[in-house]
């Protein structure tokens, strides 16, 4: 009889013991009884004898193969130990889904030859070529359209032919059609994995046994494929490395960059990460030299986009007559266009049109909003003002922004009529085919491309010569520390849809044109935008100059989440930890839960994450009705 200590999915640190009459691998899926319910398990540890308890059997090995790489117990203790999560919840971000493979997708493409890289590209694929047998972490940063995919592809076939397999991780599902094609015009398609949450179960187990098994020498996706069981890993590349789409929502909040780069320390890979206007964190470390930097200044097809900036604080429609005409004009001359709608727009922010600003906290920085009793609240600290319908500084009236976005679309049909507008969004998505058809629908009919953040990035349209920004102070006003990092690198992504062939146009509308982003956003400066931003970062003490560790407490009723708040509080002092708050979270309500949130700010994350994660366990173990989120380098603070 063999006994093994076997991991479930639950948010405890204790593994369980069983017994089984046939020797099984590590990292084998199994069934298992636990609690009167059939659960699946996976085995971490052989025992060297028989425990002193009774155990019970293992019902059943899942798998013959072993479907999780070798480091994966190593990586699960350090996301344990570091986002203080449970090491079991760690554990089963690497455990396959599904029983019965299926065939996730038929395999089509032709082979074709790299193109020649330019002098700029050559020289820093050819420097990364030099230490691609070693840990070595760098940024590629270069404008919007100048060429990173294309050293990627090279890096790629030269691992696969070391006979090594790649990663490359991208930020959104709807990138995936597109960074395919790229990628099997250069690798056979059947050797090729995608991974992403839109696959069936049965459709991963597929992928995963593929790669496994070293049939797929490549896998793409977003950030769960960074899981993937790999037999063989010799690159990770991380495509626009600034998106908030790397980082989990849920338990554990992982950051798919941080991870990748402890992968890569492992297995002394190098972890490559692209973008035209990376995280301030990431550009901080570059700049630094705690990462490599390369940079790449010129497009491949030697055009940016002319950005045009347009007060609208004095219009009555969403749409200001420059950004309709220009629209048309393109229309008329065979040209395509895509609004850009930001519905990220939820609590009111208080604006004043004659100062061109907002209110904002004292203490944080950070935009006041608006509650319905007429009270301004800061979301960090709980700093609260009466609100005055006239500016404290020239008296004008103030004006309340932040609402009726939902009618953009319907103001946008009614200022085209006879276009063929097309719209992508959450709502407009249901799967990967339908991503295709109206990426595909577009392409080879569309006038107008509407939506959100999702078309914001990574979209390559040769007749695109115009986009246009609908209300750029959404996101300018959001009660967020880095809203104007965020609102830089968004308006840059959506900027560079426009003119990928020859030069084209970007009119940003706003109720403050004056504001310093928008200066260098039409320079395309994202350095002159970092070092000013840099300053304030320093000022008030936020990331990379310091760690922010976030607890978010949710529940049905309010009164009980207030005092759960002040009870943390409380245990924190006696632990001598200092915090911000507690005080409510920009979106106060969510699917019914109230929330409020405290913010941690340290230099040594571990040590807190120790100390909190005790007093987190004992809240949660309790009836589900209410609960506490630990969110460690959050990237979203609303």
């Amino acid at each position: 009889m063999f006994f093994y200590d076997i991991s479930l999915n639950i948010p405890v640190d204790d593994f369980f013991t069983y017994s089984y009459d046939k020797e099984i691998k590590i990292g084998s899926r199994v069934k298992v009884e636990f609690k009167g319910k059939i659960n699946k398990g996976i085995v971490v540890k052989i025992k060297d004898k028989k425990p002193e308890f009774e155990t019970k059997n293992i019902l059943k090995v899942i798998d013959d193969d072993v479907l999780v790489p070798n480091y994966f117990i190593t990586i699960s203790k350090w996301i344990s130990e570091y986002y203080g999560c449970s090491i079991n919840e760690a554990i089963h971000l690497f455990v396959a889904p599904g029983i019965k493979p299926k065939k996730s997708r038929e395999y089509n493409s032709e082979i074709k030859n790299l193109p020649e890289l330019n002098r700029e590209q050559k020289e820093v694929y050819n420097k990364i070529k030099v230490n691609i047998n070693k840990f070595y972490p760098s940024l590629i940063f270069g404008v919007t359209g100048s060429g990173k995919t294309e050293i990627y592809r090279y890096l790629v076939k030269d691992v696969i032919e070391m006979g090594k397999q790649a990663l490359v991780l991208i930020p959104e599902i709807s990138l995936t059609p597109q960074t395919v094609e790229r990628f099997t015009s250069i690798i056979p398609d059947d050797k090729v994995s995608v991974i992403h949450s839109m696959i069936t179960p049965s459709n991963k187990l597929y992928e995963f046994q593929k790669i496994a098994k070293k049939e797929s020498m490549l896998v793409l996706g977003p950030r769960s494929a960074l899981f993937s069981p790999f037999k063989d890993l010799g690159i990770i590349i991380i495509d626009e490395e600034h998106e908030r789409t790397y980082k989990s929502s849920e338990n554990p909040c992982y950051n798919a960059r941080s991870l990748a780069f402890k992968i890569g320390q492992i297995l002394k890979i190098p972890v490559i990460l692209g973008t035209a206007t990376p995280s301030l964190e990431t550009f901080y470390a570059a700049k630094n030299g705690k990462i490599n930097l390369f940079y790449l200044r010129e497009r491949f097809f030697n055009t940016l986009p002319v950005v045009k900036i347009v007060d609208v604080s004095n219009n009555d429609s969403a749409l200001s007559s420059e950004l309709v005409k220009k629209v048309i004009h393109y229309k008329l001359n065979g040209f395509q266009s895509i609004l850009f709608l930001n519905r990220r727009g939820f609590a009111p922010f208080v604006f004043c049109s004659k100062c061109k600003k907002s209110l904002s906290c004292p203490n944080c920085s950070i935009s006041l909003n608006y509650h319905n009793d007429s009270v301004l609240v800061c979301h960090y600290c709980g700093y609260q003002k009466i609100f005055t319908p006239n500016c404290e500084v020239c008296g004008s009236k103030l004006k309340l922004i932040g609402s009726g976005t939902q009618r953009i679309e319907e103001i946008i049909k009614d200022n085209f009529t006879g276009f063929n507008v097309i719209r992508m969004d959450a709502d407009s998505i249901k799967n990967r085919e339908s991503y295709e058809k109206i990426l595909n629908d577009f392409k080879n009919s569309g006038d107008i491309l509407i939506g959100t953040q999702m078309i914001a990035k990574g979209l390559d349209f040769e007749k695109v010569k115009m986009v246009g920004v609908v209300l750029a102070d959404i996101t300018l006003n959001l009660p967020d520390f880095r809203s104007l990092e965020y609102t830089f690198s968004l308006l840059n992504q959506v900027s560079g849809r426009s003119g990928r062939r020859e030069e084209g146009e970007v009119i940003i509308q706003t109720l403050n044109p004056h504001h310093y982003i928008f200066e260098f956003l039409k320079e395309h400066d994202y350095e002159k935008f970092f070092n000013k931003e840099i300053e304030s970062r320093k000022k008030y003490n936020y990331p990379p100059f310091i760690k922010i560790i976030r607890l978010i407490i949710r529940g049905i009723d309010k009164d009980k989440v207030v005092k759960i708040s002040k009870n943390i509080s409380e245990k924190l002092k006696k632990e001598e930890i200092n915090f911000i708050g507690p005080a409510p979270c920009p979106f106060e309500k969510l699917k019914s839960y109230y929330r409020y949130h405290i913010i941690i700010k340290t230099k040594n994350i571990k040590e807190i994450v120790k100390k909190i994660k005790p007093i987190i366990q004992k809240i949660n173990r309790r009836p589900s009705i209410f609960f506490v989120e630990l969110d460690v380098d959050p990237v979203n603070m609303l």
